[in-house]
């Protein structure tokens, strides 16, 4: 009786883990660009090489994907790239510089000149606001 059991339960985990066809997976050519195209849009480093395209393919059929669906491949790409990283990349394009940011706005009192001013606006100020203009600019530089 014991046996007849132990003979059921290793037939049973047999059979669990015996491999079954793997379903066959077809897309057509406008379905994958529409596919990859979303796939791009999404990750920058993306490649659409035949590489990459095959090895989505594979990784699809090998775990038996319902379909080339814009879900499955992004399951693939993931799988695919982590742990061990296996599609092809193009090389991230470089962050943009920073944004260097806004001066504060001068709150002038009246006979002030701008730290801003140009020449003809400086040509024309009395010495003591020349003195307050030249104090503030060594101010601006200090911070």
């Amino acid at each position: 009786m014991q046996s007849y059991h132990l003979d059921h339960l290793i037939h049973l985990e047999e059979t669990k883990t015996a491999p079954g066809p793997k379903r066959s997976i077809h897309a057509s050519v406008e379905k994958v660009r529409e596919v990859i195209v979303a796939i791009q849009a999404e990750d920058r480093t993306f490649l659409p090489s035949d590489k990459n395209i095959r090895l989505i393919f594979s990784w699809l059929q090998d775990n038996d994907a319902a379909g080339f669906t814009l879900e499955n491949v992004r399951t693939a790409v993931m799988a695919l790239s982590y742990p061990i990283a296996q599609l092809e990349r193009i090389e991230a394009p470089p962050a943009p510089p920073p944004v260097p940011p806004k001066p504060e706005p001068e709150n002038l009192l009246p006979g002030q000149i701008s730290i801003h001013a140009g020449k003809r606006e400086l040509g024309k100020a009395a010495p003591d606001q020349l003195r307050d203009y030249l104090k503030r600019v060594r101010e601006a530089q200090q911070k």
